[in-house]
């Protein structure tokens, strides 16, 4: 090691479909949209994270959907971030960067990740999952060991059996509750000639499972019954992933982890009616994160600030 990586900055970035956190040795400095704008003319980024979104005249873009779709973009946001923190001086400074990245990544989501850290004056590039960083911050892997996770975001579903306070099984749908919103929304107009807000989408979602037969929305009484039914089959598909997973552990494994329930983290936990339903049908008792959208990036910097305790956990 030579003398300057010891003072060498240290980057924790958890990006998501609509936030991008960053922090710096241990301190969030970024926790804003996912997005950047670019002027049309000029071909140059002039806003990045919430003002990008509020930005009007230029052309906005949002690289990130489950993993890294425009890396061009993205690269550009990173550096944005970066030149952000940036310290006065005559060196740009380099970092040490890690990344929480999908349980289901591949190696060409890998890479991707490796490439804009490097390109971001990164001279060490870190990858962890970000089941396992989830399970971390919320105190599981010491205190249960053996328990199902689920990440319920925007864009995934993911879901994890761990094994004496490893990850050992895992599978995921690219499909979060950006799905489930883009499925009622496309029912309300064509059904009811309205578009839903977003505040009244997610009151159509939480009404889930309670004992109501219409909402109204924008003048118009929709029957839930309906609504109803477009969750169901969301919810079908999550369950069949999940028995998927379960059907090919052997009893002990799942005896052990079933003990200890289905624990939900990630933004889609809020919905918490329809969590409760998916763990219902699959036959486990559900509990919930205090930090749903924290979890990946605190659980980031426990193992950024403490890199040989947990060197297994992590790919370079």
């Amino acid at each position: 090691m030579g003398f300057l990586d010891k003072y060498r900055p240290v980057l924790a970035i958890d990006a998501g479909t609509q936030s991008l956190r960053v922090s710096k040795d241990g301190e969030m400095i970024f926790n804003e949209a996912t997005a950047i704008a670019i002027h049309p003319e000029k071909h140059k980024v002039d806003h990045i994270g919430n003002t990008a979104i509020k930005s009007t005249g230029l052309r906005l873009y949002r690289p990130f959907d489950y993993v890294i779709q425009d890396f061009q973009a993205f690269e550009l946001l990173l550096k944005g971030v970066t030149n952000k923190i940036r310290q006065r001086g005559l060196l740009l400074p380099t970092y040490k960067m890690f990344f929480s990245i999908p349980m289901t990544a591949s190696s060409v989501d890998m890479r991707a990740f490796r490439d804009a850290g490097e390109h971001s004056n990164a001279i060490e590039v870190y990858m962890c999952r970000s089941a396992f960083l989830a399970a971390l911050n919320m105190g599981l892997l010491n205190s249960k060991k053996n328990f199902f996770l689920i990440e319920f975001s925007t864009s995934k579903l993911e879901f994890t059996v761990f094994n004496n306070g490893s990850p050992k099984t895992f599978d995921g749908l690219k499909l979060g509750t950006k799905t489930v919103e883009t499925w009622i929304q496309n029912y309300l107009k064509r059904q009811y000639g309205i578009s839903g807000t977003e505040a009244e989408l997610r009151q159509l979602i939480n009404s889930y499972a309670e004992k109501t037969n219409t909402l109204h929305i924008q003048s118009r009484e929709v029957a839930m019954a309906e609504i109803h039914e477009i969750i169901d089959r969301y919810l079908w598909i999550a369950e069949d992933c999940i028995k998927s997973v379960i059907e090919n552990l052997d009893h002990h494994q799942y005896a052990r982890a079933a003990s200890n329930g289905l624990y939900f983290t990630g933004g889609g936990s809020l919905y918490q009616n329809l969590c409760q339903s998916l763990s219902e049908r699959v036959g486990l008792h559900s509990q919930f994160s205090e930090q749903p959208l924290l979890d990946p990036i605190f659980g980031l910097e426990l193992v950024a600030q403490n890199t040989e305790s947990f060197k297994d956990m992590l790919m370079v």
